[in-house]
């Protein structure tokens, strides 16, 4: 297939280039023993290695992805080497793991190290920065946002004398959202507001750092802020919880005229366009307390009656598909004619393919998946039913063989680097050639357009392409993060105490819609190019609806 041709097995012999640091010759730290040692040992190059082919060999990696960030992945493995080997308490570990994870660039890879994870609470400094391109060179600025300890509309410079550029390429090590450089920027301008011990290496708390800024009038100041303990904020629910919310910039101040679960609408200067902010296509799963305690604060402000009774009946996708349903029964009888989604913020959970026929009259096709046979699963295909393997109907119901017919293509090809393509959501249980193919049968179709930018993730991306490659709404504002994990694993990473860390990876891939290109690490087409601008700052959704290609 010439999809799998973008998936890379890196080979372990990369690893070869002599350390970097402070190391004894057989890999193992030099001075008496450490903290350290319980977990990694004294061979730290032996530990290292076998990590790195343990990922290898399961792990499907993106090489456009590594090329993405202007980076491949030995490139990468070489900094966390280096953690491996210098590390010397138990936190060091944590992070020598986490960077491990890192290098992945997999946007859905997480890590499960409980022992080792610090328990310190995130610190933040008193700012708020926006991303912005220069219209004319386009530069990237991080720009203070009002209402924060510096002037609004500064730039920042440099961070502890090192340029911006230079906190750019570093910060790289430290991104866990995919291949997307856009995405890397945001995460910059987080970092420099918010740094948490558990994800990246953290100053105490009453640490001080210095910011070179340059204000809009031109002068240039340095500023000392105090990194201080983040206080929790009291809504940590997932998006479904507060959907409305103003975003930092202050758009969306207006109360909306429907309120879901994932989405909120709101009227514009035509009384037939409406802008449908989308944040979510995560649904709670009622049975968690936690996520019933969070669905139960957000019922009363829903436009449409929906009970907790009803949440444990229709379970996460029946919620969706009930929330899509009125969304668009709402839009229907508002007598809408073109919606313009903003799925800037929405970082995926699921897609019902029924839900774009809606917006043509005619055929369309969703993303196809297939299982990546890494060398772990060519040398015992048993592996792949310890794999979570997600194959189901338009409705949600699982197709109980799924994971075995995948199973049973490679014990058949036991040379085959992936498996046959086979749609996301299949109409039959045999989930046969031309099944992603889908015909509308709505009796109203509305025109639509998408605004998307690089936090539109994972499911996002499903959604943004659907619309795209069938050519049913044109593309405006950035390039999605691009990225998706249609099949995954949870690796154990054996650690020297007889413990072991895990860490989930993607072992599959998925295409877009009616080609064989990876939806990793290739966003949709953009047809409308506007990034976050001076110009647009604090109205970027008009000035996007006054681009709109209608």
């Amino acid at each position: 297939m010439r999809g799998a041709r973008a998936l890379v097995f890196v080979a372990v012999a990369a690893l070869a280039a002599p350390a970097c640091g402070p190391g004894a010759p057989d890999g193992g730290p030099v001075g008496e023993p450490v903290e350290a040692d319980r977990w990694l040992g004294r061979d730290r190059e032996a530990v290292f290695a076998d990590h790195v082919e343990r990922i290898a060999a399961v792990a499907a990696l993106s090489d456009a992805g590594f090329a993405r960030l202007g980076t491949t992945w030995a490139q990468e493995l070489a900094s966390v080497r280096r953690r491996y080997v210098e590390a010397r308490t138990a936190a060091d570990v944590h992070l020598a793991l986490m960077a491990l994870k890192n290098s992945l660039h997999d946007g859905h890879a997480f890590l499960e190290d409980d022992a080792l994870r610090p328990a310190g609470p995130p610190v933040s400094l008193p700012l708020s920065l926006r991303v912005e391109i220069d219209e004319n060179d386009g530069q990237t600025h991080y720009i203070v946002r009002a209402g924060g300890a510096l002037p609004a509309g500064s730039e920042v410079l440099a961070v502890d004398e090192v340029a911006i550029p230079d906190l750019e390429r570093m910060h790289v090590a430290w991104f866990a959202g995919g291949s997307s450089p856009e995405a890397l920027r945001l995460d910059v301008a987080r970092w420099l507001e918010v740094r948490d011990p558990g994800r990246e290496p953290a100053p105490a708390p009453g640490t001080t750092t210095t910011l070179r800024l340059r204000h809009e009038d031109g002068r240039e100041q340095s500023v000392v802020l105090r990194w201080d303990t983040r206080v929790a904020l009291e809504s940590a629910c997932p998006p479904y919880a507060d959907a409305c919310a103003p975003d930092a910039d202050g758009e969306y101040a207006d109360a909306p005229v429907f309120e879901g679960l994932g989405a909120c609408v709101y009227t514009t200067d035509d009384p037939a366009t409406r802008v449908v902010r989308y944040r979510t296509f995560a649904m709670p799963e009622s049975l968690d307390p936690y996520e019933r305690a969070c669905l139960e604060r957000k019922l009363p402000a829903l436009t449409y009656a929906l009970t907790l009774e009803d949440a444990d009946a229709m379970g996460p996708r029946g919620l969706l598909m009930r929330d899509q349903g009125e969304l668009l029964d709402h839009l229907a009888r508002a007598g809408v004619e073109r919606v313009l989604f903003d799925v800037r913020d929405n970082t995926g959970g699921d897609f019902d393919p029924i839900f774009f026929g809606a917006f043509t009259d005619g055929t369309y096709a969703q993303p196809r998946k297939s299982f990546v046979y890494g060398p772990a699963f060519q040398r015992d295909p048993a592996r792949v039913a310890e794999a979570q393997v997600y194959v189901a109907l338009l409705d949600g119901r699982p197709i109980d063989d799924g994971a075995a017919r995948i199973e049973q293509f490679l014990r058949e090809h036991p040379d085959a680097q992936t498996s046959p393509p086979i749609p996301f959501y299949c109409q039959t249980s045999a989930c046969a050639d031309g099944e992603e193919t889908l015909r509308s049968l709505s009796s109203v179709v509305f025109r639509a357009a998408i605004l998307a930018g690089p936090r539109c993730f994972s499911a996002c991306d499903d959604f943004v392409s659907i619309f795209r490659d069938n050519e049913i709404a044109p593309t405006l504002g950035q390039p999605t993060g691009a990225g998706d994990s249609p099949y995954s694993y949870d690796l154990a990473l054996p650690l020297q105490d007889g413990s072991a860390a895990t860490l989930h990876v993607t072992v599959g891939v998925s295409f877009h819609p009616g080609t064989s290109t990876p939806l990793e690490a290739h966003p949709a087409v953009i047809d409308v190019a506007l990034p976050p601008t001076r110009a647009n700052r604090g109205r970027y959704v008009d000035a996007v609806l006054a681009r709109v290609p209608w």
